[in-house]
């Protein structure tokens, strides 16, 4: 069942305020419904948490106000604006304020004050001037740090659920961690034992500051059953100074045949 159809189904069953509370994430997770949309279970995570949720359903109606509240949103955490729009879409089809799947129409969601542009997995600023000097000092503490040092501070920001490999019948090994882009960002190299059993697997990634604050999203990793590679490698691009980073979210899609 697509995620339109699993939210009115939930919706009906559990009430309209089910969509402000956060089991519904979990709800649709037991449903299978985040299977073609990567990723979606933490911009429905963010809907929620940051009280957007409550704001679109006190509009009441699938009209510009929701639209502009969609595009405040993209705008604000620097989420895909296609996925923002869907998960909304999907929302409003599950109270019934749209009728028809097929006919849905709305008016582009742009993102013109984000702190984020994307293209592809590739996240970069979209304002490219940098205080060289308050750059410099609230990096100090990252860049002081030995390679020992730096890995130890990564992992123990990662949240990474190793049923990512079981289920795609892979096992990452030695891992080892580096920063890049001037200390925004950080890179993990692994080495890949095992025949992936998938058609595909692709890892996504989120990144929250110290804040709470999503700052980055994007698809870190993909092979498929025809990769000869044996080395992985995830690039994670925080664009803030890694001294803000908060933790790093992993989780895993797969395609089966």
């Amino acid at each position: 069942m697509e995620l339109h159809q699993t939210l009115k189904h939930i919706i009906r069953t559990e009430g309209n305020d089910i969509v402000t509370d956060l089991r519904l994430v979990n709800m649709l997770n037991d449903l299978n419904a985040w299977q073609d949309i990567k990723g979606g279970k933490y911009i429905l995570r963010a809907i929620i948490n940051d009280g957007f949720a409550q704001k679109f359903l006190h509009i009441g109606r699938w009209n510009n106000d929701a639209i502009n509240l969609a595009s405040g949103f993209a705008s604000t955490t620097g989420f895909k604006p296609d996925l923002v729009e869907l998960l909304f879409k999907s929302l409003a089809y599950g109270f019934g304020w749209i009728k028809e799947w097929e006919n849905i129409s709305a008016k582009p969601i742009s993102v013109q004050t984000s702190t984020l542009q994307r293209s592809g997995s590739n996240v970069s600023r979209t304002n490219t001037s940098i205080n060289k000097q308050s750059t410099k000092k609230s990096i100090k503490a990252v860049e002081k740090m030995n390679d020992d040092e730096f890995e130890t501070f990564i992992w123990s920001k990662i949240e990474w659920d190793h049923i990512i490999e079981d289920i795609a019948g892979v096992s990452f090994k030695n891992y080892h961690i580096t920063p890049f882009n001037c200390y925004t960002g950080f890179r993990i190299q692994f080495e890949i034992e095992g025949r992936i059993k998938t058609v595909h697997l692709n890892i996504t990634y989120i990144a929250f500051d110290s804040n709470g604050r999503i700052c980055a999203y994007g698809t870190g990793f993909y092979m498929t059953k025809e990769s000869k590679d044996r080395i992985g490698e995830i690039n994670v691009f925080f664009n803030k100074d890694l001294d803000k980073l908060g933790s790093v979210v992993f989780d895993g899609s797969y395609c089966f045949s």
